[in-house]
């Protein structure tokens, strides 16, 4: 890399349309931010003022190093979503070969997916479930509510309650 140049990230977490749905309705998508290199002592100033004009300090701007953002989206990618996919299609195809129409299974494996997924992101894994994903086991189970769920719940749920939302 050049002499005198500066080096950082901005990285919005969400697609997009996802960062524009945002803005338009006055909030802003969270985003991660570093500076890996900062030669012209403005580095932060510029990724601070980039960030607020995408929206993104409106929900928070989490600091982190290329290192950890990189290390985080690949073991992510490697354990959680490749094999997702492989479930999901798998599941899809055991389906259809079981006799089950297309449409069906689909509904069944890939939008009822979507939904798990939208009901974790608003409410986390404890309120709809205990904390291991199954209704009424873990530590979460027998909690009279939606909170002593949540506190007898997994650390990502208490992360996942603040900026990721």
């Amino acid at each position: 890399m050049p002499e005198g140049v500066d080096l950082g990230m901005l990285r919005a977490v969400g697609d997009g349309d996802r960062v524009r749905e945002e803005y338009l309705d006055g909030r802003g998508c969270p985003a991660l931010v570093a500076v890996a290199r900062d030669e012209s002592g403005a580095a932060w100033a510029t990724l601070t003022a980039y960030a607020a004009a995408m929206g993104s300090l409106r929900s928070g701007a989490i600091v982190t190093t290329l290192e950890h953002q990189a290390t985080a989206w690949r073991y992510a990618e490697e354990q959680v979503h490749a094999p997702l996919q492989r479930a999901v299609e798998d599941a899809f195809e055991e389906l259809v070969r079981r006799g089950v129409e297309e449409e069906v299974a689909y509904l069944a494996v890939v939008h009822e997916l979507r939904t798990r997924v939208e009901q974790i992101t608003q409410a986390g894994f404890a309120t709809q479930h205990g904390p291991d994903g199954r209704p009424g086991t873990g530590p979460a189970a027998g909690a009279t509510s939606r909170r002593a769920a949540a506190r007898a719940a997994h650390p990502i749920e208490h992360v996942g309650g603040g900026s990721a939302r």
